[in-house]
């Protein structure tokens, strides 16, 4: 076992107390105040001095700097910290004490593994010349609090950027920090119809929205059959579908929305162009209206070849304890912290955290059953603070 992996094990049970409190307290994306002021709180304990910099935001920046010398480089460091509209079902002692929200993502084990990074940073700022920026960052679940961020200066300066996201896919001790696209870029769409009301006994009077709907559904997600090669991971996904007010009328109105999970632009463009005319077209065919809207949540995630390597290499420096892999299926679910990799190299790990030993920590994430082997804490935090230390010391990070 390397050095700081040893180290920080010798505190799992900080880290472990913090994820919990982070767990039994979950807020949901724009809504972390109590979260954030937790963080603030233990930042300042520190001896940091933690910046909420976007005006009534939640999220948090926070800087390290080494004693080694002058000047030096910067690296950061981001973690997630929102949590899901989910009821949740674990029966832990620590389950989530807010109705209908819960860490189903395991963003609570992020935001504590950074936590732990910076206590070992700050004990050994002797080691390092520079700055490692802390970045706590509110709303990933609906792509909202990367940009805010970002705008705000987060990412000023820095040299590289590594992220660590829980993978229950994956065993506990084994982190994954695959090359180029990991996570899928997703493209959210609403489609909204407008028919005309009549009484079911008579539908020719009337333009059925539910039936438009219905047909949209099936003809939007053949599109990713036929219109885009089938070696390239795409993913049309219908997540919701309301439409109708009484058993006896035409329905007068159907909203549908849903998502387009991708890994190019170019496809982005051209699902967005193809939705929007089958909506339209078939709305038109039986006598009504539609329109098509879109939000882009996040780019594709997607991991330099070279920053890649030197995550890589600080995962070797962790010691035999961790098992590196250097390729990893790629997920239709995205994450903004592509956002972060648009201004700066910065790499993606997937952090195992699945077991046969841990009820529940090889579920699906969003699951109300899902939850992580906490023995996979420490590594989280070591690989953060490894990567800060071989960046810093000159040995990764070179512009």
């Amino acid at each position: 076992m390397g050095e700081i992996l040893a180290e920080i094990t010798a505190a799992a049970g900080e880290l472990t107390s913090t994820r919990r409190h982070l767990h039994a307290h979950p807020e949901l994306s724009g809504q972390e105040r109590e979260t954030s002021d937790y963080l603030m709180g233990r930042l300042t304990e520190l001896g940091l001095s933690p910046t909420r910099p976007v005006d009534g935001e939640m999220g948090i920046v926070a800087s390290i700097h080494g004693t080694a010398g002058e000047g030096g480089r910067a690296v950061g460091l981001r973690a997630d910290i929102d949590a899901l509209p989910i009821a949740e079902e674990t029966g832990l002692p620590f389950a989530s004490q807010r109705e209908g929200v819960m860490h189903a993502c395991g963003h609570d084990a992020h935001a504590a593994m950074l936590l732990g990074a910076a206590a070992y940073l700050c004990r050994h700022r002797g080691e390092f010349a520079g700055e490692v920026r802390l970045i706590f960052q509110p709303g990933e679940e609906f792509g909202l609090g990367a940009r805010p961020l970002i705008e705000a200066g987060a990412t000023q300066g820095l040299c590289r950027v590594l992220g660590i996201h829980a993978a229950s896919s994956l065993p506990v001790g084994t982190i994954a920090v695959p090359t180029g696209p990991s996570n899928a870029g997703v493209d959210g769409f609403k489609i909204e119809i407008e028919g005309k009301g009549a009484h079911v006994a008579r539908p020719h009077q009337g333009a059925d929205a539910l039936l438009i709907g219905c047909e949209v559904v099936g003809l939007v997600q053949a599109l990713r059959t036929r219109l885009v090669s089938p070696t390239e991971p795409t993913l049309i996904g219908i997540g919701t579908f309301h439409a109708g007010n009484s058993y006896n009328q035409v329905a007068d109105r159907a909203v549908i929305e849903g998502s387009n999970r991708i890994t190019t632009e170019q496809t982005r463009e051209l699902l967005r162009q193809a939705i929007t005319k089958v909506a339209e077209d078939t709305a038109r065919a039986f006598g009504g209206r539609a329109t098509a809207t879109f939000r882009n949540y996040c780019y594709t995630t997607s991991n330099p070849a070279g920053a890649a390597a030197e995550v890589q290499g600080s995962v070797r420096r962790l010691g035999s304890a961790v098992t590196l892999l250097t390729s990893k299926e790629i997920t239709m679910a995205g994450d903004n912290f592509s956002d972060f990799q648009r201004e700066v190299p910065g790499v993606y790990a997937h952090l195992g955290t699945g077991s046969d030993e841990v009820a529940g920590s090889r579920l699906p994430h969003h699951n109300c059953r899902f939850t992580i082997d906490e023995r996979a804490l420490p590594l989280g935090a070591a690989l953060y603070a490894q990567f800060a230390l071989d960046t810093l010391s000159g040995g990764a990070g070179q512009a």
